[in-house]
């Protein structure tokens, strides 16, 4: 409120100040404190008072933001007009009031009717521009009280106007960003120069603060505005960005990896194959742990060759159905091997652009993974809806720690695995314009869920 020109001010619904701009003050001579021990009625002169009384009674029975204005005497003896605007809440009413002194506006030379009229509507229009303004804003003053604050920033705090204003930053939540707030605030108020920070509220939001002089061309003035953006779209645009940068070079490291270990491993399967030929029989043991090694070097080898050099894809439309029951008849021999039922249910039918073998190498990796975390006996789920894939276990879950980093390459709890499964899943999911979350489900096991764009029902 420092930042009107008229003497102004803000009432409780009994009248009693809450805040008072500094041309008010100035007006009265009283300090911030004195005022707030007083009431409208207490700073109106004896003659006036009781008609002061009867107007503050009227303007209480408004229903309406209508403006009511009436000239009084004050105590400090000036001849001033005050005009009250009721502020409709859903809450106790409250009051804005401007003070004009007449006596220094008003000369008969001068259209008083028109001259009120313009101050009451620029008072008006400039509290109705701050707060249509989407942004946080916060005026504080010099002892760290709220002496604005727009109605952005009252939703952030969670409380109303009168709650707000006049209480101290350190009265509001002990978290962020209400913490930065005071303590860029009492920075600003030092330096006497601009300062930003970026931090997080508690609900997970990234906040950009800025807080600045009000008016750094009076030195008296320590007020400090502060302006709040929500940038949590944009920081994670910059992260999802610099993961895929991370992602595409890591992904052209291992597909040279592997393009270069291939041959040589075929080179070593052939040989092995030679030697057999002319061992002893007693040596046909060691050349089936050689085989099995080399068959899971070579899947390894897939693997690597297609999470970093991926195939074009080749969209076409398919019904999730079909690509789940390809999927899950992959995988069938390594269920029974484990003694994993895998039981499914397509809850409703949808036509989707994807890739079929791609998509379908997703699913398959999803519900091995399921089978390689369940206990012998267990069930493995997996549902198919419109655009929907859900795979659930009966295993031990994610822990806590893991959570965060299951789609990550390389990453793996399981013994002998290769960390390249839900990578690979991850991958195949995004480029075909989806979403994958991993989670626990609350009565014990995991749940992956994969959604993908729709394009019809069927």
């Amino acid at each position: 409120m420092h930042g009107a020109l008229l003497p102004a001010a803000l009432l409780s619904n009994e009248f009693a100040f809450l805040s008072a701009n500094q041309p008010l003050l100035d007006l009265l001579s009283l300090s911030i404190a004195q005022m707030r021990r007083r009431t409208l009625f207490d700073i109106v002169a004896d003659p006036d008072r009781e008609g002061a009384r009867s107007f503050g009674d009227q303007v209480s029975r408004m229903r309406t933001a209508a403006r009511s204005q009436r000239e009084v005497r004050l105590t400090s003896g000036q001849h001033v007009l005050l005009v009250i605007q009721r502020l409709t809440r859903k809450s106790l009413p409250e009051y804005l009031i401007n003070i004009v002194d007449l006596s220094d506006l008003i000369t008969p030379n001068h259209d008083r009717a028109a001259l009120l009229e313009q101050i009451k509507e620029a008072a008006w229009e400039w509290r109705r521009t701050f707060d249509a303004v989407e942004m946080p804003i916060i005026i504080v003053g010099s002892d760290l009280e709220v002496v604005r604050i727009n109605r952005a920033a009252r939703m952030l705090v969670g409380r109303s106007y009168s709650e707000i204003i006049g209480t101290s930053l350190r009265n509001l939540p002990a978290a962020e960003p209400w913490l930065s707030v005071a303590a860029l605030t009492a920075q600003v108020q030092d330096a006497r120069a601009p300062v930003a920070r970026q931090v997080k509220d508690p609900s997970g939001r990234t906040l950009d603060l800025l807080a600045m002089l009000f008016n750094i061309e009076d030195a008296a003035d320590h007020r400090v505005i502060v302006i709040v953006w929500d940038v949590s779209a944009l920081v994670d645009l910059q992260s999802r960005l610099e993961q895929q940068r991370q992602m595409a070079a890591m992904g052209a490291l291992v597909a040279g990896v592997a393009h270069e270990v291939r041959n040589p491993l075929f080179a070593i399967s052939a040989t092995i194959d030679a030697m057999e030929q002319t061992a002893a029989p007693e040596l046909r043991e060691y050349f089936e742990v050689l085989r099995e090694e080399i068959d899971r070097m070579t899947k390894l080898m897939q693997d690597l060759l297609a999470y970093g050099r991926p195939a074009a894809p080749v969209f076409v439309d398919i019904l999730v159905s079909e690509v789940v029951d390809v999927a899950v008849r992959a995988v069938a021999a390594a269920a029974r091997k484990n003694d994993v039922e895998i039981e499914v249910e397509h809850q409703s039918d949808a036509v989707i652009v994807a890739d079929r073998d791609r998509l379908a190498r997703a699913i398959e990796n999803l519900v091995m993974n399921a089978i390689q975390h369940s206990p012998a006996g267990a069930v493995v789920k997996v549902r198919s809806g419109r655009g929907e894939i859900r795979v659930t276990d009966r295993g031990r879950g994610f822990t806590t720690e893991d959570l965060p980093r299951v789609f990550e390459p390389f990453f793996s709890r399981r013994k002998g695995g290769t960390g390249l499964g839900l990578a690979l899943v991850h991958q195949i999911v995004t480029e075909h314009g989806g979403e994958i979350v991993a989670r626990n489900r609350p009565r014990g096991g995991a749940e992956v869920v994969i959604s993908l764009p729709a394009k019809s029902a069927k």
